[in-house]
């Protein structure tokens, strides 16, 4: 309190938009966690859009593993955007696990080689499960034929029960692990990762809010909106709530009432930033459906098939196949912009609606 009196609440807001958190800033993800925690005999990958909470889930799995008291785990994170290729990813786990190696590393041609052994004797050497957290995998997946034999590796490891990798990635990495002439094909149980359920959302919105000493008015209905209008997109969600701290910094109130949240519409850094994500997480074709679909105002409120989005990209004579729609489809609801019930599909949040309609206009 004595804080939140002096110092504005931008400063301290817990809210963060651009960098993974961990420990009392982590939110929900309890089912994720807890599902990859208790398969240790088992590779997950994390499938998600830009910004829906990858890198903070395998900060946490990270930080979970090191704190537990059983050192049965040895964990090393990877930001795999960093590794120009195999044969730097194989060093930088030399370098991590027995750097005295990294000289035998340099007078073999291929790297490659030996370094399931390698693995095997780092496990007895720790007498610990080596467990490898690779996050942007995307990056490695975009380069599979010069990393098959990588891959082939990693699998071995993992066959031998000397490795447990958790993966994380996006479209490339999906694409791959269905790809049954990819190397990763099968190599990992997907988990998705979408928006937040309900109470993970509220949870997100009112416990630092309360910490805050901010009141928020109508509860109830205030939570209920910011759900309908982000679409329980934890990263939206987080952006929101900052918006509302920095205006009642400039109001000087700490109360949140229904007038407020007509505001964040408006508010052109939360407009950009929702269009932004949208540009970062779409292909050409999936913009195209988004934005065909927009343009046919009288079906968005209400279910769209994807017989009906093929009717409509022939109308606008948009080239497609019927494998690009389906595949288009099923990222549109990966990436949170659409909701799927049944046989339909629905706009997931009211408010990207909204400000993509004003865009375009």
């Amino acid at each position: 309190k004595l804080f939140v009196n002096q110092i504005s609440l931008t400063a301290l807001s817990p809210y963060e938009v651009a960098s993974p958190v961990i420990g009392n800033r982590f939110f929900g993800r309890k089912h994720e966690l807890r599902r990859i925690l208790d398969t240790q005999e088992t590779n997950t990958v994390i499938l998600g859009i830009r910004r829906i909470g990858k890198t903070s889930l395998l900060r946490e799995v990270e930080r979970k593993l090191n704190s537990r008291k059983d050192d049965t785990t040895y964990v090393h994170y990877f930001d795999c955007s960093e590794v120009a290729s195999a044969e730097d990813f194989i060093r930088e786990v030399v370098r991590r696990l027995h750097p005295q190696e990294l000289v035998r590393l340099d007078t073999h041609q291929k790297y490659a080689f030996w370094f399931p052994n390698f693995l095997e004797r780092m496990k007895r050497k720790y007498r610990r499960r080596l467990v490898f957290l690779l996050d942007e995998f995307d990056y490695m997946i975009a380069h599979s034929q010069e990393n098959a034999e990588l891959l082939r590796n990693l699998r071995s490891s993992t066959m031998k029960g000397v490795c447990q990798f958790v993966f994380a990635g996006y479209r490339e990495t999906r694409d791959a692990l269905n790809n049954q002439r990819s190397p990763f094909y099968g190599f990992a149980t997907p988990l998705l990762l979408t928006e937040f359920l309900t109470q993970d959302a509220t949870e997100l919105k009112t416990t630092p809010m309360t910490n805050l000493g901010v009141t928020i008015r109508n509860r109830d209905e205030i939570v209920k909106r910011i759900i309908s209008e982000t679409g329980g997109h934890p990263n939206l969600i987080q952006y929101y709530c900052s918006v509302l701290l920095a205006m009642l910094d400039k109001t000087g109130r700490r109360e949140i009432t229904t007038d407020d949240l007509i505001d964040v519409y408006n508010d052109a850094t939360f407009r950009r930033h929702l269009l932004d994500s949208f540009v970062e997480n779409t292909s050409n074709l999936e913009k195209a459906i988004v934005y065909a679909l927009l343009l046919d105002r009288k079906r968005i409120e209400q279910g769209f098939t994807k017989l009906y989005i093929d009717a409509l990209l022939n109308r606008y004579r948009i080239p497609f196949t019927s494998s690009q729609l389906a595949r288009a489809c099923d990222t549109l609801v990966l990436s949170g912009t659409f909701q799927q019930k049944g046989q339909e599909f629905f706009f997931t949040s009211r408010v990207f609606v909204i400000l993509m309609e004003r865009y375009e206009n």
